[in-house]
């Protein structure tokens, strides 16, 4: 081949394509660091480069920090006066009919098209302000009840005192 480049004792000895990157201290099919220039690809300890990703990691990765640049607009709306929270009815019926929650991918769609990080991250945060928005109501709704509740306990003493009189 023509293009490529090898680091490393015997690094992409086999190697017959052009424009490949190894990195590797051995005859290893699976080196270190393997790349296709054409494709803008690099693989760590793996040459299975497919899809329209440019790093593919084998085995995963350890790292303190992970910066994901989010497209689209970040889930604060929801605290918008203007914005339709769904009733927990609408949840429950949703849920029951397709086995997840509203806008959060199935397992199915996880598996066959992985997972978005920055997109799940929005959709989680979106989910978390929702509750939050569900709990301020039910607060809400549970001192109202609380107040009735007061309200017809100083009626019920009245009618007994008013009871005791007759």
């Amino acid at each position: 081949g023509e293009r490529n480049i090898f680091i490393g004792c015997q690094a992409g000895y086999n190697e017959t394509g052009s424009n490949k990157l190894y990195i590797e201290n051995s005859t290893s099919a699976t080196p270190l660091i393997y790349g296709e220039f054409d494709q803008d690809k690099v693989g760590i300890n793996t040459t299975n480069l497919v899809g329209p990703y440019s790093l593919f990691v084998k085995d995963g990765i350890i790292t303190e920090k992970v910066v994901v640049e989010v497209e689209g607009e970040w889930p604060d709306y929801v605290f918008n006066p203007t914005y339709q929270l769904p009733t927990l009815t609408e949840v429950s019926n949703y849920i029951q009919k397709h086995q997840h929650l509203p806008e959060i991918p199935s397992a199915e769609e996880i598996e066959q098209e992985g997972l978005n990080l920055g997109e799940m991250e929005a959709l989680m945060v979106k989910k978390i302000e929702e509750l939050t928005l569900y709990a301020i109501e039910q607060e809400r709704e549970k001192e109202k009840l609380e107040v009735r509740v007061g309200q017809m306990e100083s009626e019920k003493d009245d009618l007994k005192q008013k009871n005791q009189v007759l």
